[in-house]
């Protein structure tokens, strides 16, 4: 089964509106076979180290289900914080194409505080992709100069989530989906997937209202406000 990309996950979005913020612990290895992120760091602020990423490379059969099952995970273990873009005259989505992919509410600027005790987890987001040692070194000179103190997080984590996910989902091979610290790297693999009819890509793109939009499917943006990049 091959994945349609529409060139992050909107659908996780519209499962947020209307549920309390609070933390839910991870669900138990048994139930949902995820290895968490804090397991793939090593190592307290200022000298904290990547260990060697542990992706998998599984069936695609239920591919969407289990990409949906773990980032509504990790949602959940941020609190369940929801984003509202209601009254910002902000849309992801165009008025024609959100309409006819029945989104009528689109929502972002999260009020939500990055929580210390998350360090380790969002470490072990970077330690999916290729680069991700280089960025946290950075990261710790930040942290040690800081004394070992919280910090603000010194590069944007979200390129690193989206590929964490898939590697813990099964597209473990770089074939299949080119982790990065850089949304680009996976955008521009599925825009070359099309052109060349790649059948190793997971993800083809496609330009907004060429494909309905399906649970799984990473939805890109070029044009996106400096506040909400």
């Amino acid at each position: 089964m091959r994945i349609r990309s529409i060139v992050i996950v909107l659908s996780i979005l519209a499962l947020a509106q209307g549920f309390p913020a609070f933390a839910t612990p991870r669900l138990p290895r048994s139930v949902l076979d995820v290895v968490p992120p804090s397991e793939d760091v090593i190592g307290p602020r200022g000298y904290m180290r990547t260990l060697d990423p542990q992706c998998l490379v599984w069936p695609t059969a239920n591919l969407r289900r289990r990409i949906v099952d773990i980032a509504v995970q990790e949602w959940a273990f941020f609190g369940s914080h929801t984003v509202d873009l209601s009254n910002t005259g902000f849309n992801a989505l165009p008025p024609n194409v959100g309409a006819a992919q029945g989104v009528t509410e689109q929502g972002a600027e999260s009020t939500a505080d990055l929580d210390p005790a998350m360090d380790t987890t969002i470490a072990g987001y970077w330690s999916a992709t290729p680069d991700g040692a280089s960025v946290l070194r950075t990261q710790n000179a930040y942290w040690y100069a800081a004394g070992g103190q919280p910090t603000r997080w010194a590069a944007p984590w979200s390129a690193a989530f989206v590929s964490w996910v898939m590697c813990q989902a099964g597209l473990g091979d770089p074939r299949q989906f080119h982790r990065s610290i850089a949304h680009r790297d996976y955008i521009d693999q599925a825009i070359l997937a099309r052109d060349r009819q790649d059948p190793f890509a997971a993800y083809y793109a496609y330009d907004l209202g060429e494909q309905m939009i399906e649970p799984g499917d990473l939805l890109c943006d070029s044009m996106v406000p400096a506040h909400y990049e």
